[in-house]
């Protein structure tokens, strides 16, 4: 399966971020054995949050919980409230 991500033809500017050694090796090393470089796969991560309006990551809390699920169970909890409180 391949996918053809389409990238902006606009003026061009450079985006510098900080991280540790260890991390970047790693994924350069991953990375290449894709066949992608590091600017590349940054673009298409950037071009992948566009498309989808989303982060393409599971985000989850200190606990392990998807924030979606946390948001769910929140609400629940406040609907549950709100009857018990009808009902006294």
């Amino acid at each position: 399966m391949s996918y053809t991500v389409p990238m902006a033809r606009n003026k061009q500017t450079t985006l510098q971020i900080r991280i540790d050694e260890e991390t970047k090796d790693q994924a350069k090393h991953i990375l290449g054995e894709l066949g992608l470089d590091m600017s590349s796969a940054i673009k298409l991560f950037l071009r992948n949050i566009i498309i989808t309006e989303s982060v393409p990551l599971e985000l989850r809390s200190e606990k392990g919980m998807l924030a979606e699920r946390k948001c769910e169970l929140l609400r629940d909890v406040a609907l549950e409230s709100a009857r018990e409180r009808r009902t006294k």
